[in-house]
């Protein structure tokens, strides 16, 4: 039996079933072992209580930086394969580029390819120099989506380049959604009242620019009988409050994604003006569009790579970068085409984006 090794700094609850389909599908030929720093039982998974092997190592920080003590761990299980986050702040991975020779283990970083804020290839950006260190020392580079792909393409070789296609559990997602009674139904036992509904799902701090969702919210009221939905919790909380009217509810942070997805599946438009990622997974396996802004180079907002699983006109809207008048109207076209919406969105859910497919890609690459 071989040794896999995954370091991760910390292992948020949406990554446990994948960690455990991916340890039963190798487990014929190989024991994988995730080394991690979780400690807040409230927000990720801790050590010895769930069906994967998980070890506990110490995360050590100075300043922006951090060391997890992960040497034991790796005397002891002398893995053939580490994979490992592409984090260029965590010194551990530059430990594991020095040791990789001496102990012959394959290294494999897994990610986005460096940040979105600026050209890979802009050599004046120093921590470049490290994005593509870790791309370079790569065995194998598990990216995060296609377009993290073609981004370190230059490089590396394609052959040393595997597309895990980042996701969620969505497959458990769309049955409960497809389990669901109507939305009026449902509506009705959330106590929304009325016939429109803007969503806005994630933490509420300055850089996802929530209070957008609320200007754009102004724009619509006088036009649709609509209301407004905030699902999450953060330092911006009390401010977006004192702004909003009776229409906007706030539900705080919702950890059940069958509960919150209710919400979803009750709403015209997931909308998410700021840094987008894996709330794109989710509000497509419950059926709802998504609206954000643009990508542009050197501005905000700066989505994860996810953001490519997002089609404008077809699954939801990509508006013009800090236009109200753009996003209004892109509100508008979903509020007013949202049946026609939510179909391309169930469609393309249905065969895209399955947790399945991401720990194929996983074990091919180990194999």
């Amino acid at each position: 039996m071989n040794n896999i090794v995954i370091v991760e700094q910390l292992i948020p609850h949406y990554r446990e079933q994948f960690f455990q389909d991916l340890q039963n599908s190798v487990s014929d030929m190989n024991d994988i072992y995730v080394l991690h720093s979780s400690h807040n039982k409230s927000a990720f998974i801790v050590n010895n209580i769930h069906s994967f092997n998980n070890i506990y190592v110490h995360n050590y920080k100075f300043c922006w930086f951090n060391f997890q003590n992960i040497i034991c761990p790796l005397l002891r299980l002398r893995p053939q394969i580490i994979i490992t986050d592409h984090n260029p702040y965590n010194l551990t991975n530059y430990l594991l580029i020095l040791l990789r020779k001496i102990f012959r283990f394959k290294l494999m970083f897994w990610g986005h390819g460096g940040s979105n804020k600026f050209s890979l290839e802009d050599n004046l950006k120093i921590k470049n120099y490290f994005h593509r260190l870790f791309i370079k020392s790569s065995d194998k580079y598990l990216a995060y989506t296609e377009g993290v792909a073609k981004r370190i393409l230059p490089f590396t070789s394609n052959g040393r380049i595997v597309n895990v296609k980042n996701t969620i559990n969505v497959e458990a997602m769309i049955l409960v959604r497809k389990s669901l009674q109507s939305v009026d139904v449902i509506k009705q036992q959330l106590g929304l009242s009325y016939p429109y509904y803007i969503t806005y799902i994630g933490r509420l701090y300055k850089e996802k620019r929530a209070d957008i969702v609320l200007e754009v919210y102004q724009q619509l009221k006088s036009r649709y009988d609509i209301g407004v939905i905030i699902i999450g919790d953060g330092e911006e909380a009390e401010r977006l409050k004192a702004i909003s009217d009776n229409r906007v509810l706030f539900t705080g942070n919702i950890g059940d994604w069958n509960i919150s997805g209710k919400y979803l599946y009750c709403s015209n438009i997931v909308f998410i003006p700021g840094d987008i990622g894996l709330a794109i997974n989710h509000s497509f396996a419950f059926g709802t569009p998504v609206l954000t802004q643009e990508h542009v180079l050197g501005k905000s907002p700066n989505h994860g790579p996810e953001y490519s699983y997002l089609i404008d006109k077809y699954n939801g809207r990509i508006c013009q970068n800090g236009s109200l008048e753009s996003m209004t109207e892109c509100a508008i076209d979903l509020i007013e085409n949202t049946v026609g919406y939510k179909k391309n969105v169930e469609q393309y859910i249905d065969s895209n984006l399955h947790l399945e497919d991401m720990v194929d890609a996983f074990r091919l690459a180990v194999s």
